[in-house]
Order: C-alpha cells, then sequence, then structure tokens
C-alpha cells in the first residue's frame, strides 16, 4: 500500500509540476532530440536525404526556393564546422539545382541525386564538402532527359558504377516512363547499359510512379514503384528487376514485373533488400500505411503479414530501414486530421512490435500542420536519425522548416511538458467521460491535434476531432493524459482524464 501511495503522489505531482517521463526523442543531440535548419522568412525548406557516415556524423540534403544544401552535423546534433563552409555547403539561390538523395560512396565521398533545371543531375562533393571536380564536370553531371522528367532516385553499384532513376513523358501516352542511366565512377555515360547509357520502360496504360531504386549484391537493378494492373487497370504495387546490362530480368515473375497490392489511390515510396534476398515495398493504398515482402523470385512472401502484405491505419510510409535481426523500422506521417511524423517496427513476420515504445509506433507531433519526414536512417548504437520538414506557423502565412529528429533505439516515449490549469479558457466536460468528451475552446482557438496517452506516459492513439468533441467509448475504463494542440495563438497543453462506461 505504501508503495502504490508513493507512485500515486509521484504521478499527480508530475501533472502538476509540469516534470516529462523518459522521451522517444533523444535529448542528447540538438535541442531535445530535434535540429532545425532555418531559412529566411517565407522560403520554406524541408531536407529529403540523409546518411550516416562510419563515424556516426549525420549528412542531410535539401532545398529552399532553387537553393541545394548540405550539411553534416556531429552526433550531438551540432554543425561539424570542418565541413564546407561552418559546416554547410550551399549552390547559389535559384540556380536550378534540387538534390533530394543522398549517398556515401566506399570512399567517404558524398554522391547527390537530384535534378539541374530540367534534367537529372548528380553532383559529387568530397569528404571535406567541397565540389569533386575529378567528377563529371567540376562535380556536376547532368544528361538531357527530355520533357516531363521527374528525379526520384540513385544507387551505386558493387563495382562503383551510379544508377539515377525517375520518370520522363511516355511516348506511347499512356503517361510516365521509367527512365535510368547510369554512370563510370568518374561520371561519364556507361555506354555498355542499356542503349548509350539510358533505360526505358514504359507499360500499356497510365504510366509509372517510381520512387525506389537498389542494386542487389549481384548488380541486379530494383525499382519500386506504383503502377497499373492491365486487366483491371487497379492501381498497384509494383517492383521491376533489371539484368545489370539494363533488360528485364525474366528470371523475376517470368516477366521481371511483380505486380501486388492495389487501391483506389496506391503510393510505392520506399523499398528495403533483407539479407536473405527478399524484398519489402513500403507505401500507401487508400490512405493506410501498406508493407508488402516478396521473395528473391518476384512472387508475394505469405510468411508476412496476411498474405504477404502488413498494414496500419492513416499514415504514409515513406522511409525504410533493416535492423539485424530482422526488424524494419518505418518512417511516415499520418494522414488523418493533420500529419504527423510517425515512426513504426515490424518484426520479421510482418506484425508491429510491441517492445518499440511498447505500442509498435510513435507519433511525433512538431508543427500544427505540413509535418512529413522524407528519410531515416539507423546509428551504429540502434538509435533512429530522422529527416523532413515541419510547418513553422511562427512566421506570417507559415512555412516549412527543415528538421531533423533523433529517437532512441526502442522509441521510448515521454508525455510532453504538462500545462495543467495554465489556460483556464479551455475546459473539457463531462469528467468522468464514458463516450463523448466536450471540449470549450475560445472563438480563436482550433483543435489541431488530440492525443491519448497513458498515465505513465505510453503514446495509446490520436483522436479525431468532430466539432470540438472526441469520442472515447473504444478505450477501457481508467485514468488517461489527453494532450490538444491548437492553432498558434495557444499553446498546446495536457490534461488528466478519467474514462468510465
Amino acid at each position: 500500500m505504501r508503495n502504490f501511495c508513493f507512485v500515486l503522489l509521484f504521478v499527480i505531482s508530475c501533472i502538476k509540476n509540469g516534470i516529462a517521463q523518459p522521451s522517444g526523442l533523444d535529448s542528447s543531440f540538438g535541442v531535445n532530440g530535434k535540429v532545425i535548419y532555418s531559412t529566411p522568412a517565407t522560403w520554406g525548406s524541408g531536407f529529403g536525404g540523409i546518411v550516416m557516415q562510419p563515424d556516426n556524423k549525420i549528412i542531410v540534403c535539401g532545398g529552399a526556393m532553387g537553393t541545394t544544401f548540405v550539411a553534416r552535423y556531429k552526433n550531438n546534433g551540432v554543425l561539424d564546422s570542418s565541413f564546407g563552409i561552418n559546416g554547410k555547403y550551399s549552390t547559389p539561390p535559384f540556380s536550378g539545382y534540387g538534390f533530394d538523395n543522398v549517398i556515401l560512396q566506399p570512399d567517404g565521398k558524398i554522391l547527390l541525386g537530384g535534378l539541374a533545371g530540367t534534367n537529372f543531375s548528380l553532383f559529387r562533393l568530397k569528404t571535406n564538402g567541397t565540389p569533386d571536380s575529378s567528377f563529371g564536370s567540376g562535380g556536376s553531371v547532368a544528361p538531357p532527359t527530355g520533357g516531363g522528367n521527374f528525379y526520384y532516385g540513385i544507387a551505386i553499384q558493387p563495382d562503383g558504377k551510379i544508377v539515377e532513376m525517375g520518370t520522363v513523358s511516355a511516348s506511347n501516352g499512356s503517361g510516365n516512363a521509367i527512365v535510368m542511366y547510369r554512370f563510370l565512377a568518374n561520371g561519364l555515360v556507361d555506354s555498355s547499359f542499356g542503349a548509350n547509357g539510358r533505360v526505358y520502360t514504359e507499360t500499356c496504360c497510365y504510366g509509372f510512379s517510381p520512387r525506389a531504386i537498389m542494386v542487389q549484391p549481384d548488380g541486379k537493378i530494383l525499382v519500386g514503384t506504383q503502377s497499373y494492373e492491365p486487366v483491371t487497370q487497379a492501381s498497384v504495387f509494383a517492383c521491376l528487376r533489371y539484368l545489370s546490362d539494363g533488360s528485364l530480368d525474366t528470371t523475376f515473375n517470368h516477366t521481371g514485373t511483380f505486380l501486388g497490392a492495389a487501391g483506389f489511390l496506391t503510393y510505392v515510396k520506399t523499398m528495403a533488400l533483407q539479407p536473405d534476398g527478399k524484398i519489402v515495398l513500403g507505401g500507401a493504398i487508400d490512405g493506410s500505411l501498406v508493407l508488402q515482402r516478396i521473395d528473391s523470385g518476384g512472387t508475394p512472401d505469405n510468411s508476412f503479414g496476411i498474405n504477404s502484405i502488413a498494414t496500419a491505419d492513416t499514415c504514409t510510409a515513406s522511409c525504410m530501414a533493416l535492423r539485424a535481426n530482422g526488424n524494419i523500422v518505418v518512417g511516415g506521417y499520418t494522414t488523418a486530421n493533420s500529419e504527423n511524423w510517425v515512426v513504426m517496427q515490424f518484426k520479421p513476420n510482418g506484425t508491429l512490435d510491441s517492445s518499440f515504445s511498447q505500442y509498435g509506433k510513435i507519433f511525433t507531433p512538431i508543427g500544427i500542420d505540413r509535418n512529413r519526414m522524407y528519410d531515416l536512417t539507423l546509428q551504429t548504437d540502434g538509435k533512429i536519425v530522422a529527416c523532413g520538414h515541419y510547418g513553422n506557423y511562427s512566421v506570417a502565412n507559415g512555412q516549412t522548416d527543415a528538421i531533423i529528429i533523433r529517437y532512441h533505439s526502442d522509441g521510448r516515449l515521454i508525455v510532453p511538458r504538462l500545462h495543467i490549469g495554465i489556460n483556464p479558457d479551455i475546459t473539457l466536460y463531462p469528467l468522468p467521460v464514458s463516450d463523448l468528451l466536450h471540449i470549450n475552446t475560445p472563438a480563436n482557438a482550433a483543435i489541431a491535434d488530440a492525443l491519448l496517452y497513458s498515465i505513465d506516459g505510453r503514446s495509446i492513439a490520436r483522436l479525431p476531432v468532430n466539432n470540438n468533441t472526441l469520442n472515447v467509448a473504444g478505450f477501457p475504463n481508467g485514468q488517461y493524459l489527453l494532450r490538444l494542440q491548437f492553432t498558434p495563438s495557444f499553446s498546446p497543453i495536457t490534461r488528466k482524464i478519467i474514462i468510465n462506461h
């Protein structure tokens, strides 16, 4: 009884005094686990790619208003002044460069992929953050790609050759075609690949939307994409495999193409290659996160999830990494109410790993909206480092700012600093509540997000807000913590509520 009373008093003390519990965000990184790359007001910015050096220094790339920037951070989140100029390399404003992907070569040089104007582009930096003049022309390569082109990924082969992938307008009018270019290590076009270094793949209807590329240890090339099933014309997950010469590999599902999970709105945004050769595709179908695993021969792996598919509601997968034990770390953002970052961990069989943040997932509200994670990587100690952007509404009309967040390897959570009683204009009733919880707010305070936690700080659910009302009928009796986020005029608050049916 004495122990119970002590714990109860401690919890009450935390609520009154705003003491934070252990966090999913690693407070030893940046400021409370976050590093923000600010740009001039109204520009807006975001990080699209991230890579980890062997010494655990972090390299990110992104852009703002026609400017590309690459930055290197020490492991504590401080800019590394030995890189570029004060830790950064930037192209001139409106120079036309835009780089969304970064990979590290075995020799430590940094390869960036994106667009230069309307053409695909590669750019290489030395380890100190200066352009590598031995690559292409002044460190840059930009082959002409034709009309309607979009860039989506790069990969390095075991022999050092570089493959760049994206889309161009299909010649048959079916939408987008997949196009790949391959370059030698010095930036020259590799004429042994496809037709003079270029591979072009179109389909019969509506085209492709590729987002991921990887190279197998045997040199075969995988492309993850959304496509269309030609008979039903359903939007489907798809994966294509090419031989090292650029021709489709007919040993992969007999045609070189796998067509899988289908829906009305389908997006493949990320892909992972397991050591056993199995391939995991990640994205979203009709507003829900979807992973699908196929075997090395291009057929569904029914030992994963349900009939090869694992899902999670109201979010999308945008990036993925594999742990040494086979667990799959998936990053993305929510698609209900407002966009917020989410990290999930799946077991090798496709079920959520409840040992990660106890429920297998962690939500990270940052700004009020426009919060998207685009890439993540794992440190040698298992910590998760992710990048993207968030909605910064501290400036007029709001903008997006580039941000990096580091999570503990096990996703430990905290209740954000509590503000019990700080805003008497916001009231909740009835309490205790059995089904519908009503929230009274001033006319200029709109609820942007509602997050439910257990009393000891474990994330439970994001609650839909309907006319300032929350439905808690589906949760067991007990004490909970409810965190509410509002428009910029009001700080987030956390209140204790009691559910009693």
